[in-house]
């Protein structure tokens, strides 16, 4: 039986690795103990939606709608490699991570304006064109994000723009910082 995937939806403990998560719209919903194997969110509305201890092996978010989605205790790392997750092209503003695992995983080219990460694991991470701004006006543009107790080791933050951010207690071993404008933050 596969689960129905519909705005306001409850999945609890459920592999919904075979749902039909392209194009589908599941915001606001609330998904607990979940697992969910390479899937692709193509186009996926998942606005708002609450995760908590879901497990993401070796998914890809292509265009995907993530605005103030939360994470909480999930895990993004393959257990058999060192494959994360792929955020491409999403829109990650004011969502929010807390515990969980994005070892290795890759924002590319992603919407992460407001974006707060708490405790998470974000070893060998590529931030690559990520953007931390937002435009309000044509000549107002600001950045937030908050990495707090972050682990960023060997994580690629090259040319990411975190003026005036939150990065308080996090780790950057090794992390790839080239040409990064980390003004004013603390």
């Amino acid at each position: 039986m596969i689960a129905r995937l519909q705005p306001g939806a409850t999945l609890v403990d459920l592999d919904l690795s075979d749902a039909p998560w392209a194009d589908a719209d599941v915001s606001d919903a609330v998904l607990q103990g979940c697992t969910l194997r390479d899937v692709q969110f193509s186009g996926t509305g998942l606005q708002a939606v609450r995760f908590k201890a879901v497990r993401f092996l070796r998914c890809r978010f292509a265009h995907a709608d993530l605005r103030e989605a939360v994470f909480e205790d999930c895990v993004f790392a393959d257990d058999t490699g060192h494959a994360g997750a792929q955020f491409a092209f999403s829109r990650l503003e004011e969502a929010r991570f807390a515990r969980c695992d994005l070892s290795f995983a890759r924002f590319e080219r992603s919407g992460l304006y407001g974006v707060e990460m708490d405790a998470c694991n974000l070893r060998g991470a590529v931030f690559l064109r990520a953007d931390f701004s937002r435009s309000f006006g044509r000549s107002v543009v600001r950045s937030s994000a908050a990495f707090r107790g972050c682990n960023l080791e060997l994580a690629d933050l090259t040319e990411a723009r975190l003026p005036d951010c939150d990065l308080n207690g996090s780790c950057f071993r090794e992390a790839v910082l080239i040409e990064a404008d980390l003004e004013g933050a603390d």
